[in-house]
């Protein structure tokens, strides 16, 4: 997954710079550009859409395994049977302990993985317009 992470981002990196060529290119209006640029807004849309709903849903999941946790603390303290009670704190024990993460270590998925990939790309994408600046004239002499 983390694979397929990075390849979106060098996939929404891509577009967008062929977006910024194409938009930077005044002189060039043909239907061959026109359907270029659509074509590479469709795509990072695409892509886009994919990252976002694939870290959505790990972030629901984890919030989800912590509001399990909060209710079955509830649930323990509100339980006369000593079994029971026994029974659900170890559940809890063993759920904080082997806490739910999506993620290979380095690169954990959800809100805060979105929030590094777009500040990632975004700087990316300032160095490739920033190396993209052309001199008219010669720069050796």
């Amino acid at each position: 997954m983390s694979l397929q992470m990075t390849s979106y981002f060098m996939f929404i990196v891509e577009l967008s710079r062929e977006a910024y060529t194409i938009y930077i290119d005044k002189n060039a209006i043909e239907i061959g550009y026109v359907l270029d640029s659509f074509f590479a807004y469709i795509w990072g849309i695409i892509y886009s859409a994919k990252l976002l709903s694939l870290n959505y849903i790990c972030q629901t999941v984890y919030d989800k395994a912590n509001e399990t946790i909060i209710i079955l603390y509830k649930l323990s303290n509100d339980n006369v049977d000593e079994d029971l009670r026994e029974q659900t704190l170890q559940f809890i024990l063993q759920i904080k302990q082997r806490e739910v993460k999506f993620g290979v270590g380095l690169l954990y998925f959800g809100y805060d993985f979105i929030r590094r990939f777009y500040k990632s790309f975004v700087t990316v994408l300032v160095i490739i317009i920033q190396m993209r600046y052309t001199y008219n004239y010669p720069l050796i002499n």
